[in-house]
């Protein structure tokens, strides 16, 4: 760690957000992975599946 400190605040910054980026995209694509393989083993169609994560990203994408 002692490396990480020596860093310039610039750099160290970087670093902090990148990493928080790549945790987050990977446990969203976990999640989404989790909830997929539970609403097929639910019996939900094939064509309902993504259309359900469409639905749910237009309404949380609403323009005010």
């Amino acid at each position: 760690m002692r490396t990480l400190s020596s860093l310039p605040a610039a750099v160290r910054q970087y670093l902090v957000v990148t990493a928080n980026y790549w945790a987050f995209t990977l446990t969203d694509g976990a999640l989404r992975m989790l909830v997929v393989l539970h609403f097929h083993s639910q019996g939900y169609a094939r064509w309902r599946l993504p259309h359900s994560f469409c639905s749910t990203k237009s309404l949380a994408w609403s323009p005010t």
